[in-house]
Formats: C-alpha cells, sequence, structure tokens
C-alpha cells in the first residue's frame, strides 16, 4: 500500500473505531465520542451522521448506481477542511460561498453542521431552497427536512434532548419547516423571497443550491440584518447572482471561500495528472490547465463543454471571451504569495491583520517606484486601489485595497507612502484615472505639492506626445490600448503579480459582445458606459505599467513653468531623437 492510500484510509479507520465504540463500547467509551463529538465537529460526522447516494464511483472511475443508497457519511480530508472552515466562519462572523461540482456532498454537509449546532451549540439555523417543496415535502428524499430527518433518525437516543419520535415528521417538536429544541433554539425552513428571516435572528442562514434561486440577491441582501453568517452552496449557473456577483466579490466582504470539486473526491479524483488544455475543448479555456483523471474523461463523453465547466470543474461560465492570454495567468499563479499586511502609521509599515496595504516585497533605498491608482468614492460600493510597482524588474511590489478611501485619502496615503517607506531613489511616479472619482485627484495631489504625475497622451499618432492634461483618462479606445499593453506584458512574462486576488481579475477580465471589455460578473445587468468604468485591481495594475513605461528616465517630476520654445519642439521632432 503506498503512502497515498494510507493516508486515504485514516478518515475511514477513525470512523470505524468510534462508531465501534459508539454502539458497541463500554458505557466509559461511548461518553468519550460523545464529548469528542461536542467539540470536533468531524467527528460527529464520523461517528454518527448518515446519508444517501444514488450513484458510486468504482476503483476504474467509472459511475455505478449505489448497492445500498443509505451510508454512513465519512468526510475525506478536503470535506473535513470544509466542515472546520464553515464553523470556524459561522463562530467569526462571516459569509461563506461553498462553490462545488456536483454530487459533492455539500448539501450533506451544510445540513449535518445545522444538526450539529442545534444539538450541541444552540445554533438557530435557516435552511432556504428555491420553493417551500424543496425545503420541505414528506416523500421527497431531495427536501432539506426529509435529509435532516435522515440524520437524526441514526442519532443515538442519548443524545437527543427528547424523545426522537418527537424530533421526526408528526413529532411533538417537528412540524412542517421546522424542528424546534426544547431549549427553545431550532432548525427551520424557507422558500427564498426578498424577505429572509424578518423579525429573526439566526446563528446562521443555508442558500441551498443559491445559483438556481431566483430571488437570491434581495434574499441575500435582507438575511444580513437576520444573521453574521450567510452561507450560499451552489454549482455555477451562467448569469446567476451567485456566479456573476457573490463570487467574484467576495475577497471584498472577509468571506470565506470553500471549494470543493472532482479532483477533491477520493475516487474521481483518482489517478490524478496535471495538463494543459490546449485548444480550449475541455475547459473552454486555450491554454488552462486542468487535472486530468479516469472518472473526467468518462465524464467528457456524457456532457458538454458547459456542463463539465459548470458542474463538473467547478468554473463560472460566460458567453464572452477571456481578454487576458491563459498562458501568461497560469505563469503568474505559479508565483503568487501571501502578502504582509500593513498599515502606515507615522511613516512606518506596521503589521496588522486586516491593513489596507498588501507588501510583497518591502523597496529599498535604490528602488524606483511607479503607482496606478484606480480610486473609489469611499462608499464601500467598489475598491479603490493603489499599486506600487519597482521598475528594475516590472514587479508589483504593494497593493493598496480599501472600499471605504475617499480620492482625497488615497492622495494623502499615496504622498505620505511616496516620501516615507517607499521613498525609493527618485520621486515616485503616479498614474491614475480621472474619470468619476479620480476627478478631483489632481487637486488632491497640488495640495500636497506633489508633481511626479502622468499626463495624458494624444493616441494612435505618430507621436503620441504628452499633453499638460494630468491623469489617465478612461475611454473604450484607450482601455484597450492600457488593457493591450498589460496583455503584451503577461503574454512576453515581463512583469511579476504576486496578488492571487488580482490575477484572478484579470483572469475574469472579458471582452463583451458589445466591444467592451471589463469584468464577467458585470456582462450581464450593467450597461456598456458602466462596465466600462469597472476594474478595480487590472486597472491599478495596468495603470502601474504605464507609469514605467512613461516615467522621466530620472525619476523626478517634469519641471512645470514657460512653454519649451526649442526648435525640436517647435518643429515637432520626437522627443528620442534630440
Amino acid at each position: 500500500m503506498t503512502k497515498k492510500q494510507q493516508v486515504g484510509r485514516e478518515p475511514l479507520e477513525r470512523a470505524m473505531r468510534l462508531r465501534s465504540m459508539l454502539w458497541d463500547g463500554t458505557p466509559e467509551e461511548r461518553e468519550a465520542v460523545l464529548r469528542l463529538c461536542q467539540e470536533d465537529p468531524v467527528a460527529f460526522f464520523e461517528a454518527a451522521v448518515w446519508t444517501k447516494r444514488v450513484k458510486v464511483v468504482d476503483e476504474q472511475g467509472r459511475e455505478r448506481p449505489a448497492k445500498y443508497p443509505a451510508t454512513p457519511m465519512i468526510p475525506w480530508p478536503r470535506q473535513a477542511d470544509a466542515i472546520h472552515s464553515i464553523v470556524n466562519s459561522v463562530e467569526n462572523g462571516q459569509d461563506v460561498l461553498f462553490v462545488k461540482s456536483r454530487e459533492m456532498g455539500a448539501s450533506w454537509i451544510t445540513l449535518g453542521l445545522s444538526v450539529w449546532g442545534w444539538l450541541f451549540k444552540s445554533w438557530s439555523s435557516l435552511l432556504c431552497s428555491r420553493t417551500e417543496t424543496l425545503v420541505d415535502r414528506s416523500g421527497d428524499e431531495d427536501a432539506l427536512f426529509q435529509r435532516i430527518d435522515f440524520i437524526i433518525s441514526h442519532l443515538p437516543q442519548k443524545w437527543l434532548p427528547a424523545n426522537r419520535e418527537d424530533f421526526l415528521a408528526g413529532g411533538s417538536r417537528r412540524r412542517h419547516m421546522i424542528v424546534e429544541h426544547p431549549d427553545g433554539h431550532s432548525i427551520a425552513g424557507q422558500a427564498t423571497t426578498q424577505h429572509i428571516g424578518r423579525g429573526g435572528r439566526r446563528t446562521m442562514v443555508v442558500f441551498d443550491e443559491a445559483a438556481a434561486q431566483d430571488r437570491l440577491e434581495s434574499a441575500w441582501r435582507s438575511s444580513a440584518d437576520t444573521t453574521s453568517c450567510r452561507i450560499a452552496v451552489s454549482t455555477h449557473l451562467s448569469g446567476s447572482y451567485f456566479t456573476r456577483k457573490l463570487v467574484p466579490d467576495s475577497e471584498h466582504n472577509d468571506t470565506t471561500v470553500v471549494k470543493l470539486t472532482y479532483a477533491d473526491h477520493p475516487r474521481k479524483g483518482a489517478n490524478a495528472e496535471e495538463r494543459i488544455d490546449e485548444d480550449g475543448l475541455v475547459t473552454g479555456d486555450v491554454g488552462r490547465p486542468f487535472i486530468w483523471t479516469p472518472w473526467l474523461e468518462d465524464q467528457l463523453k456524457r456532457r458538454d463543454l458547459i456542463d463539465v465547466r459548470e458542474n463538473v470543474l467547478a468554473l463560472p461560465t460566460t458567453s464572452a471571451s477571456a481578454f487576458f492570454p491563459i498562458s501568461g495567468i497560469v505563469r503568474q499563479r505559479s508565483r503568487q504569495s501571501p502578502p504582509r499586511r500593513c498599515e502606515v502609521i507615522r511613516g512606518e509599515l506596521v503589521d496588522q491583520p486586516s491593513g489596507r496595504w498588501r507588501i510583497f516585497n518591502e523597496p529599498t533605498d535604490e528602488s524606483i517606484l511607479v503607482a496606478g491608482v484606480d480610486p473609489s468614492y469611499g462608499t464601500g460600493a467598489a475598491n479603490g486601489v493603489a499599486v506600487i510597482m519597482d521598475t528594475s524588474n516590472a514587479t508589483v511590489t504593494a497593493l493598496y485595497v480599501d472600499p471605504h478611501t475617499a480620492p482625497y485619502d488615497m492622495a494623502r496615503e499615496l504622498v505620505q507612502s511616496a516620501r516615507t517607506w517607499a521613498k525609493g531613489a527618485a520621486d515616485m511616479f503616479i498614474a491614475f484615472e480621472v474619470n468619476g472619482p479620480g476627478a478631483s485627484l489632481v487637486h488632491d495631489f497640488e495640495r500636497l505639492n506633489y508633481k511626479s504625475l502622468y499626463r495624458q497622451q494624444t493616441l494612435n499618432t505618430t507621436n503620441e506626445k504628452r499633453s499638460k492634461r494630468v491623469g489617465w483618462l478612461s475611454t473604450r479606445q484607450s482601455k484597450r490600448i492600457l488593457f493591450g499593453d498589460l496583455a503584451r506584458a503577461l503574454h512576453d512574462d515581463v512583469i511579476d503579480i504576486q496578488c492571487a486576488e488580482t490575477i484572478t481579475e484579470i483572469e475574469d477580465t472579458v471582452i463583451y459582445s458589445d466591444g467592451g471589455i471589463g469584468p464577467a460578473r458585470l456582462e450581464i445587468d450593467e450597461t456598456s458606459s458602466a462596465r466600462e468604468a469597472h476594474g478595480d485591481r487590472v486597472v491599478a495594475v495596468a495603470l502601474a505599467l504605464l507609469a514605467m513605461n512613461n516615467a522621466p528616465r530620472q525619476g523626478r517630476p517634469e519641471e512645470e513653468g514657460l512653454p519649451d520654445w526649442s526648435v525640436g519642439t517647435l518643429i515637432g521632432i520626437p522627443e528620442d531623437l534630440r
């Protein structure tokens, strides 16, 4: 037996010991199992949770009908990680996005945790699905509360706070869409509406198969008043609020993202190989890496590309085309690393877990730095982002990301940094977007007496001369040129981006059907003009690259004053020829 196979057997062997002790052990052993399950939710699944399945995967990766549908639910390692992540998020008051392939046990995990919390932690949970019949309908094994009944029916009687029959269908504490605990907390259910849980308080609210819920957007927002932990469990679905909005925006909201795919399954992921989709026929993206397994090969014969992408690979599908080269994105992902999170206090970087600065390579006194800025209004609706880049190797040194920083505060933050910890060997050259919230930034920089700023250029001429207008104006033409330069840098591998969130935003940038460019999440419900203004990290990185390519050779601001009356300027000779 290989080491990998031994590791795979550990959960099974532990579960067999726990179940033997629970049902056939001494009173002391049973009490020990109970204490363990009260504190460890994974042990609760291993010792006492049962599930139902209609298919199994054999050792050759082929799906077969399950001979025994009812079976103990013994979490494999990635399921155990998911269980712990969700419990930590509930306890810390964080939302959870549970992104999955089909038939990965995700719904059973959230239902089992609802019972565990109800039984041992005094949790009150609210379970939501698209319709009332999907929440609770007698005889429907797919309904959420029928599965809750199934889990409770297999628990030891001594673990329950009253007779088992009281908590099963028809019992005194089990009514339609609710299971009550004698102490007052409950597991309740509701069809998804725009007024989820109004008037109540819940430990967590679970949206099962969230992408298929028509009212998810309004329900997700309204449930924020009901709970500190909202959990959306789903595969991707083209055009859904889950796929186009919740998952792409998750990093903005301190949200836990849990992902379970076929590659995490012991049988579906067996004999795995890393491959590149050279022609895009597997993933839909030319050059995208994927995990090949015998099970996946069998599924490719039975499913179309969109089905494979959404329900197997757990990737969002868009009708638009990716703008940036996948091969370049793959290279960037191989270099990503966690940043140091900091705040700038009296000109120095001070470590803080939720610091707005993300530092990847702290600059030195010899560094020549530039910055790109995509400001926001600071109202929390969109991120304000600043990217600092080292011109010696086109490496992203630091990012500032915050949805609550107004333009004038962004200018102050950047100038303070440029004069202290990011001083480098010359003045930092800054390029910023002047559309919308950036319109006032030039005045903010002037008040701070900071002049090392990018000036607009005339586009598509033989001599793209700089004008006196400060900042970069976003138009459809200028944005295509800006993003085109970034795409070329990614393709030629002349830029280094270690930030995982930035790489994800780059990967999600698409060409819309009307010719616009922007995040895939805005493809459906935003107007063309609104989409052109979005980009956050992508725009900021591209502006940093623009600043690097246009910074004064000495790294100092150009002198303001009288016009240049030199002969070269008067007759229009390009600067490089003087």
